[in-house]
């Protein structure tokens, strides 16, 4: 096991869960924008996705599709899709019929599974890219030259992505493209070896910019998540926590259930903050410290609980039962 790379994605998991505690002026604890908490969500949402989808394409380096389309497309079919629509539909039932939860929506059958909904929509692009991939790598042998060309094709994509449709998230999985095949090429090409002063460079530079990103935030400005600076932070930042991330044995703990936290963070958070106001408990502090423990661990938790048998692991987790921790 990579333990650096298995921390890192347990700090992935508390980017995502963290931002979903502190929320929107529409969703979760929606606090005013000059709160602290707020900031330091700000700070690092263009870090956010990019990081956790950047970690699936270092992993996807080490076992690139080499054949085997129909077990291929099952195995993911089955890891991905299934908890997707299982997961989707139970998530909509208790919005909508849930007290105090944020943002209820209208159902509609012929949409719904077609179009992103919540925090979901990543698994419709990450099976996207996955399909894309499996094809990408059987015509092109998996040669790293037409590779990198595909990095530099999908650059300018990503900063015209808005302009496409949200069918299957097409639009959201145009703006992550470029980041998964970033993973991949570092992976690819070694690039995690890289000592001395381009490294010291390269973290010199992702500092730099999250200074600037933390001067625009502090006079009251921002940056759209698909501009010439989100993108560098995303990039530059996902290489560089990836080279300097220390070992920790409760992140590695989290890494090891990602996929688990990522598919039921929400139900702890929003358990969380119901039963907080419930019980008259505003305490700001309190509430994004409780609602970070239990949108990390609850998954947690439900993953053990539910591997141990066969359908429910299936339809909840897109697993065995023999498997007793999330992979992404």
């Amino acid at each position: 096991m990579n333990y650096k790379l298995q921390s890192l994605r347990g700090i992935a998991c508390v980017f995502v869960v963290y931002f979903h505690v502190v929320g929107t002026p529409l969703t979760g604890l929606q606090l005013p924008q000059d709160n602290f908490y707020v900031f330091l969500s700000d700070l690092f949402i263009y870090i956010r996705m990019p990081l956790f989808i950047f970690l699936s394409g270092y992993v996807y380096g080490y076992r690139r599709y080499s054949g085997g389309f129909k077990k291929y497309i099952s195995g993911k079919s089955r890891r991905i899709l299934i908890p997707f629509v299982v997961v989707s539909s139970v998530f909509f039932l208790i919005q909508t019929n849930t007290p105090g939860v944020n943002n209820p929506i209208d159902f509609n059958i012929l949409t719904f599974f077609l179009y992103p909904y919540a925090h979901f929509w990543f698994l419709q692009s990450i099976f996207s890219i996955f399909v894309f991939y499996c094809i990408f790598d059987h015509f092109t042998k998996r040669d790293s030259k037409f590779l990198l060309c595909l990095f530099l094709f999908s650059v300018p994509l990503f900063f015209i992505s808005d302009y496409f449709t949200d069918f299957f998230s097409f639009s959201r999985t145009l703006y992550l493209f470029p980041f998964f095949t970033f993973g991949i090429l570092v992976n690819e090409y070694k690039l995690e070896e890289i000592k001395g002063s381009r490294l010291g460079f390269i973290i010199g530079l992702f500092f730099s910019l999250l200074a600037i990103n933390t001067f625009l935030l502090t006079n009251g400005g921002s940056i759209n998540k698909i501009s010439l600076l989100a993108f560098f932070i995303g990039v530059i930042g996902s290489y560089t926590l990836l080279r300097t991330m220390f070992v920790s044995k409760i992140f590695i703990f989290i890494g090891g259930y990602s996929y688990s936290i990522y598919l039921y963070h929400v139900f702890g958070t929003a358990f969380s903050r119901i039963a907080l106001h419930k019980i008259g408990m505003q305490s700001v502090d309190l509430h994004v410290f409780v609602g970070l423990f239990l949108g990390l661990f609850l998954p947690v938790i439900f993953h053990k609980l539910i591997s141990k048998y066969s359908l429910p692991a299936l339809l909840f987790l897109g697993i065995n039962p023999a498997v007793s921790r999330g992979k992404s």
